[in-house]
């Protein structure tokens, strides 16, 4: 007995059982001993014991770590165990499925709402800003119409002055009137062609608005399609997967996991429950790098390198960043 625990406790188990069925004192007289006890005293695995009848006590049932009363006892102990654990497994599972569901959902929800106020907010600036020239334009006019129309009053007026004093002037003004009229002229008609060539330029600038307005535009497509390209849908539907261990941790690189570990792999379609057997050693770098560089020039062709949330892996397990 004590060589058997010596042995079983240098293996990877997680208890110990010790168990005889019902007899006579005498058999169960054995057991009685101080080695067997120091044994499971020093065991460094929990011991559990099941000795004998209901009214039956030995050394074991003092220094063990659970005592029962029977075998029978000690392995419905154990399946009341694993039922348990199982059951806590399902729940976490059924939890995590529930998590990744309503996180997807919820990131869904909020694409689709900065999508449409992405939308809303280029048309209202675009009909502020139509609003704005408009308003623009017509000030321009009426300005100019105002302006215009004062130097025309201007002139109508200082011209029925000079025709007044020509009456009352000695015939030895007319030539100075006459050189004056032409300089005033000359000096509207300057005006005048500094006003078109402002209402010129002010009409090639409103122009080239709509331009402006086109190259915003397909900036901001171009932007949509390359959120469109990342989004998880669009990635899961390409073939890539999101793998998580047990606590929800997400799976970047093999070194992250150990053989006999359970991970949950997040597909297009369904989730995958997996336990690691092997890990991939180094005669995998040469393909991993290949993969890298595959999905970095894929993410190029998509729109541009931008950071993502996550972890993707194609079928085969392998995974990209």
């Amino acid at each position: 007995v004590t060589r058997a625990i010596q042995i079983l406790e240098r293996r990877d188990i997680d208890v110990i059982c010790l168990v005889r069925g019902g007899g006579s004192p005498v058999g169960l007289a054995s057991f009685d001993r101080d080695a067997i006890g120091q044994a499971i005293a020093k065991c460094r695995k929990p011991v559990w014991v099941g000795i004998g009848h209901e009214i039956d006590v030995t050394v074991p049932d003092f220094v063990a770590h659970t005592s029962h009363k029977t075998p029978t006892a000690v392995a419905a102990a154990l399946v009341e165990r694993l039922q348990e654990l199982e059951s806590r497994l399902r729940t976490a599972a059924e939890r995590l499925e529930d998590d990744f569901q309503r996180t997807l959902m919820l990131a869904d929800r909020d694409l689709g709402r900065n999508e449409n106020g992405l939308r809303q907010g280029v048309r209202k600036h675009l009909e502020l800003y139509e609003t704005r020239f408009r308003g623009l334009d017509d000030r321009i006019r009426r300005s100019v119409r105002k302006r215009l129309s004062g130097e025309q009053n201007k002139l109508e007026n200082h011209a029925v002055r000079l025709q007044e004093r020509i009456g009352r002037v000695l015939a030895s003004k007319t030539q100075m009137l006459g050189q004056s009229l032409l300089a005033l002229s000359r000096g509207a008609a300057t005006r005048l062609t500094a006003a078109n060539k402002d209402i010129d330029h002010s009409v090639k600038r409103l122009r080239q608005v709509p331009r402006l307005v086109d190259q915003r535009l397909a900036s901001l497509d171009e932007r949509q399609r390359y959120l469109e390209a990342v989004s998880p849908e669009r990635m899961f539907a390409r073939g890539y997967s999101l793998t998580r261990d047990v606590e929800g941790n997400i799976v970047r690189d093999a070194s992250q996991v150990e053989p006999g570990q359970i991970i949950h792999t997040q597909l297009a379609h369904g989730t995958l429950r997996s336990t690691v057997e092997t890990k991939p050693q180094d005669t995998n770098n040469g393909e991993t790098e290949s993969r890298k560089t595959e999905l970095r020039r894929q993410r190029k062709a998509a729109g541009g390198n931008s950071g993502a949330t996550g972890s993707l892996g194609d079928s085969n397990g392998r995974t990209g960043q």
